[in-house]
């Protein structure tokens, strides 16, 4: 339903795949010609086909395939969006409570959302989001839940070691946002948990595979759901979400007059969850929030109520775009991860930790020196853009001043400096912005380069008992 759903039609709508102007465009029209389609309508078509027909294998083999039958940036979303979530079925608690349907919904979801823009020309490059909750309505009085594994889950989290692991993959992510700390679900407490299965026990508390189990998935396996009830704040906080995800809505449907008139009037009124945001998540619509709110408002007075509409208009500093470089992110996710996971730093098998520990690094110093290191390459380059209209000697001079004041460094700060140069100069770098898909496999592709071994190990590894200020030079 997701997939089929008015976002994926408008976005493959076009006949021409030149076009088609979303943020994977340059890989789309690579891969419909490579594959010998006419229009991104055919290649959408045909990923629906591969979806429907997926004989999805216990042992998980399906996801291997899937990326050679269809569309690869498709076929990674459709395995993520199976295996990221879990499914709960919810109904109304109080017998006046109801679920309001849209043809939009079922591409709706909750959680924090950027829209991201090119700081250079301005064009969208797609949006950062992390989804905490999708909705599927089955009727005003039954509504399917797909709820994030990355929040909590009592009975998983009496593992430390479990816990731990969901914390840091949401803070990962929360990174990617500005004031990660205040990155939080509005459907925390949503009274939900996973299916009860046939091959695991809860024995104090806590999950254990069932005799004769072995912990991998079995076809013969099954799955117990129950019908959670839940209260009239939550069911007013689901329909708030979908009724604050109208502006490329036709329709909004609801049972009964009463209960929608409540709901209505509720959304309407409230000042709670960040909703009502006018200028925010517009990029794209034909229509304003203004707009959807204003004739929300119209409708609330024809079913009887006087309530005044407030809604935020998104001016000052508060509206201010948001300015960091996927660089920047990225150090903030490695940050916390290494932050959260210390012990990562103690696999010293490869040439970079033993080059580092060579240098004086140690886990304590590790994340310091990353943050110093790529301040350091930021130092430089803006000396390198702020001279760029001076006179030859005057930027040369410039230049070696700022390259002077690196070489005072600790040897381990010059060593990463020279790494993040290599990566922000490579044609590798180049490519990603140039076909630039989303955060991760830029996230993905740094990562690998900064651990990838280079000259500047070997370097560390054979003149560590040299001068500091010889072995930096060495290092540059």
């Amino acid at each position: 339903m997701k997939y089929r759903g008015p976002d994926f039609f408008r976005k493959y709508f076009d006949d021409d795949p030149q076009t088609y102007d979303h943020e994977d465009k340059h890989v789309l029209r690579a891969y419909v010609a490579e594959k010998g389609m006419k229009s991104p309508r055919e290649l959408w078509l045909h990923n629906l086909r591969i979806i429907l027909d997926l004989n999805m294998d216990a042992g998980g083999e399906w996801m291997k395939k899937l990326p050679g039958s269809m569309f690869p940036p498709d076929a990674a979303l459709f395995i993520f969006h199976v295996q990221s979530s879990y499914m709960a079925f919810c109904m109304p608690q109080e017998k006046h409570d109801e679920f309001i349907l849209t043809d939009q919904c079922y591409n709706v979801f909750e959680g924090p959302t950027n829209e991201t823009f090119c700081g250079r020309t301005n064009e969208f490059l797609g949006a950062t989001y992390l989804c905490y909750h999708e909705f599927g309505p089955i009727s005003p009085k039954l509504i399917i839940v797909l709820r994030s594994s990355t929040l909590p889950n009592a009975l998983e989290d009496s593992n430390s070691t479990v816990q731990r692991s969901r914390q840091l993959i949401h803070d990962m992510a929360a990174a990617q946002f500005p004031d990660p700390l205040m990155i939080k679900s509005v459907l925390a407490d949503l009274p939900v948990a996973k299916a009860e299965n046939s091959y695991t026990n809860v024995v104090d508390g806590k999950s254990e595979l069932a005799p004769g189990e072995s912990g991998l998935p079995m076809a013969q396996h099954k799955f117990f759901f129950r019908f959670w009830p839940i209260s009239t704040r939550h069911v007013n906080t689901i329909n708030f979400i979908i009724l604050d995800n109208i502006l490329h809505c036709k329709s909004i449907v609801y049972s009964t007059r009463l209960p929608f008139k409540r709901t209505l009037q509720a959304y309407l009124t409230t000042s709670a969850h960040g909703l009502k945001k006018v200028g925010i998540g517009e990029h794209g619509a034909h229509t304003s929030r203004r707009a959807c709110l204003k004739k929300l408002s119209i409708v609330l007075r024809k079913l009887g109520a006087e309530n005044v509409a407030i809604w935020i208009d998104e001016e000052g500093e508060a509206s201010q775009p948001y300015v960091q470089s996927l660089d920047d992110t990225w150090l903030e996710v490695m940050k916390k991860l290494f932050e959260d996971q210390p012990e990562l730093l103690q696999q010293k098998a490869t040439s970079f930790w033993q080059a580092y520990s060579l240098l004086g690094g140690s886990k304590e110093t590790f994340v310091k020196d990353l943050d110093q290191s790529w301040k350091m390459y930021k130092l430089v380059s803006q000396v390198a853009r702020w001279t760029r209209n001076l006179d030859n000697s005057l930027r040369y001079q410039a230049l070696t001043n700022a390259t002077e004041f690196i070489l005072q460094n600790l040897p381990r700060r010059v060593w990463l400096y020279v790494k993040h140069r290599r990566w922000m100069r490579s044609d590798e770098y180049a490519l990603h912005q140039e076909k630039y898909i989303g955060t991760g496999p830029v996230f993905a592709a740094k990562t690998k380069a900064l651990f990838r071994a280079a000259p500047e190990d070997e370097v560390a590894l054979v003149n560590s008992a040299i001068s500091p200020q010889d072995l930096c030079n060495l290092i540059y």
